[in-house]
């Protein structure tokens, strides 16, 4: 029993803290990527439907 708290005490929480920072680290390229892209067509309108 004590092993199996320290497991899931430990090795678990770095797992889903991994799994989280992908998590939050892709959904902030997509709205860098999508705030570069609006941008991008704000300054040049030319180039809006690339």
């Amino acid at each position: 029993r004590p092993y199996h708290v320290e497991y899931t005490s430990s090795r678990p929480i770095t797992e889903v803290k991994q799994r989280r920072a992908r998590l939050v680290l892709g959904w902030v390229t997509a709205w860098e990527y999508r705030v570069s892209l609006s941008s991008a067509s704000y300054y040049y309108p030319m180039y809006s439907w690339l």
